[in-house]
């Protein structure tokens, strides 16, 4: 989960001096001799790859901390089931114990 996080904060910050390196390429343009064109593909790949990378960060990011701040739909009953068995100490009486689907009810009786 940490590892996750930190993979997208190092994207969106990679992303960020990719962008920094467009900008440098791009301020440089006017000094360059036959690099020019070179230097024009270059800052627009270095460009597009930033922006994709800090955008695809930032949304994931966000994606994972919205995940995180509301639970599963299906993961409060079990857990209310749980509860329910360790306040009681047994089973509930509706759900079989032994492998073969008897009911506490069925076990009692042998």
């Amino acid at each position: 989960m940490k590892r996750d996080n930190a993979r997208m904060a190092v994207y969106a910050l990679g992303g960020a001096y990719l962008i920094y390196l467009a900008w440098e390429l791009f301020s440089g343009l006017d000094t360059a001799g036959s690099e020019k064109p070179l230097m024009l593909v270059f800052g627009i790949l270095f460009a597009v790859i930033g922006v994709v990378a800090v955008a695809g960060g930032l949304y994931s990011g966000w994606k994972r901390m919205k995940d995180m701040q509301q639970p599963a739909s299906g993961s409060a009953p079990e857990s209310e089931k749980e509860k329910d068995r360790e306040e009681d100490g047994k089973a509930p009486e509706s759900e079989p114990l032994a492998e073969n689907g008897e009911t506490p009810e069925e076990i009692e009786e042998k």
